[in-house]
Formats: C-alpha cells, structure tokens, sequence
C-alpha cells in the first residue's frame, strides 16, 4: 500500500494507505482507504466499490477495534461508528472530506491526470455514484 500525504487535510486523521483489489471473475474493483488511529486502537476504512455490469460505484465505511477478537473487530452500523469517530474527535464531515479528496483528487485525478481518459473526476461517464454509508 502506498502512503497518500498529498493535498489531503490533515485534521485529525492524516495519514492514509490505498490499496486495490480486482475480482476479474465477477467484473469488480475496489480501492480501499485506511487510516490506524494507534492511541485508540482502531482503523477508519473506506471501501470504494465499482461493479463493471452494472456501471455502479458505491462507497462504505467501516471502523475496525483492535480490541476486540479479530473476528468481532469489524463495526459497520452507522451509529456505532459515529460513537467511535465521536470519542476520536474527528467529525464526520471531516471524514466525509477527506474520502471525497482521496478518491476524486488522487485516484481519479491522478488517472486522468496520467493517462489518456476520456473521463474526469468531473465527468465519470455513465457511472453511478452511490454512498451506502450516511456519515
């Protein structure tokens, strides 16, 4: 994974990884954002996922708390992850920001500021942009 410190406001969360994942057998990718908060034990991820049939992007966010059993350290429930970000002071519009900077500014912005696309962070084509997660 590489480190993201670029352009990206450094509230209370500043420094992020990226990292992708392709599934070629049922025509999706995902580029995953993830940050470690150490004092508190716990990792903010943002998943972006886009589905190639269905032309959709779709974005969720989960908390992961090292406290718990590996297993169990997976809390995806809107108001559980909102206590968490709460007891970390890091306010969800923030949060909202920073995925929105990671994704339109360096990943999308960067694609196509590196290659020859006909698509743009302004112009994603006939993709569906959908936010499951209300942060």
């Amino acid at each position: 994974m590489n480190d993201i410190k670029r352009n990206i406001p450094q509230k209370k969360v500043g420094k992020w990884t990226v990292g992708f994942e392709f599934i070629l057998n049922d025509n999706r990718m995902t580029i995953v954002f993830g940050t470690k908060i150490h004092k508190a034990k716990i990792s903010i991820v943002i998943y972006n996922r886009y589905d190639v049939d269905k032309k959709e992007l779709s974005e969720t966010v989960s908390i992961f708390d090292k406290t718990f059993p590996v297993e169990e350290s997976e809390i995806d429930e809107i108001p559980k992850i909102k206590e968490y970000l709460d007891k970390n002071n890091i306010s969800t519009k923030d949060l909202k920001e920073i995925a929105d900077k990671l994704l339109y500014e360096k990943v999308i912005g960067d694609w196509e500021k590196y290659t020859n696309s006909r698509y743009s962070k302004d112009s994603l084509g006939t993709v569906k942009y959908r936010k499951k997660s209300t942060i």
